[in-house]
């Protein structure tokens, strides 16, 4: 992915519970009407390759600093693997891919970890910017309420709320260019913004 493609790359960005998944499913749908068009979720391995990849030389219990290292990398080699293997000719086909999430999730939340991770070297060099790219912004307990609606067994705790917080801190300051968009709003409002940004007018 060192050149621009035929397609049009847009990356939605934004903390666990902001609602950008719904987003880019919402505006697929209704690009799919007019246009080629795939939502992938660029930092995740199906199963059976990520269970792969943390069983090759995980690091043992008691060194967190190297397995969170170890993890960084299995997913900055993940993000170059769907670049290149589906991303790419996605984009040299000419369509239209919705990436839930990209490069600055994923460095903002290792950050988090003690991690740094670096977009210019590899294997992250060369996957290139998004041509349009949006950062969905929501408050933090709005988030924790749609996290455990999805996931009833799940209870939220403060620790939950602090880390989303920082997580979304993070993101701001990693992407100053990003359009924002207000994840409370209702999520065909946004998509609109988006579509509009498009160039599809409903």
């Amino acid at each position: 992915m060192t050149e621009r493609q035929a397609g049009r790359l847009v990356a939605i960005s934004g903390i666990d519970g902001s609602g950008k998944t719904t987003l880019c499913e919402t505006v697929r749908r209704e690009l799919a009407r007019r246009t080629p068009v795939r939502v992938l979720a660029p930092m995740k391995l199906p199963c059976h390759l990520r269970t792969l990849a943390l069983k090759l030389h995980f690091p043992d219990a008691g060194d967190e600093r190297r397995r969170e290292q170890f993890i960084a990398d299995v997913i900055s080699w993940t993000l170059r693997h769907n670049g290149e293997e589906v991303i790419g000719p996605a984009l040299w086909s000419g369509q239209t891919v919705l990436a839930d999430r990209w490069v600055a999730d994923h460095v903002a939340s290792q950050r988090l970890f003690g991690v740094t991770v670096d977009p210019s070297r590899e294997p992250l060099a060369g996957l290139g910017a998004p041509d349009m790219h949006y950062l969905v912004t929501v408050p933090v307990e709005l988030a924790l309420r749609r996290i455990e609606q999805r996931d009833e067994a799940r209870i939220a705790h403060e620790q939950d709320w602090e880390f989303l917080q920082l997580f979304q801190d993070e993101l701001q300051a990693e992407l100053p260019g990003a359009r924002k968009l207000e994840g409370h709003l209702p999520v065909a409002q946004l998509a609109a913004e988006v579509l509009e940004d498009l160039g599809i007018v409903q």
